[in-house]
């Protein structure tokens, strides 16, 4: 397939952005290898309840708080939402609480 070529890959499969996604990985300047990294070293860290095949992953990055949201497809991990928090005390909590390793 032609996104075995392209993409960086998790769990053997290619991680491919939708159009918002690529925008938001513009914008805060991190690259589909680092949402590799991410998936990969990360932590569960989803704030509600999401559907089955979905995975929202963080991981702390100096201080910030990278977040990837992937939907596990047969074929590839669609990425439908990358974001950055600033890594705040309420978050450490959170974290240190409930955080599952996902890697």
């Amino acid at each position: 397939m032609i996104f075995d070529k392209v993409y960086p890959k998790y769990k053997n499969k290619p991680i491919v952005p939708t159009k918002d996604a690529a925008f938001e990985l513009l914008h805060i300047s991190i690259s589909l290898e680092d949402i590799s990294e991410i998936l990969d070293k990360g932590i569960e860290c989803s704030t509600g309840k999401r559907k089955e095949n979905v995975c929202e992953v963080g991981l702390q990055r100096g201080r910030y708080f990278l977040k990837a949201v992937v939907v596990e497809k047969e074929d590839r991990f669609l990425l439908i939402h990358v974001g950055r928090l600033t890594f705040s005390k309420g978050l450490k909590k959170k974290l240190k609480s409930g955080g599952k390793n996902v890697g």
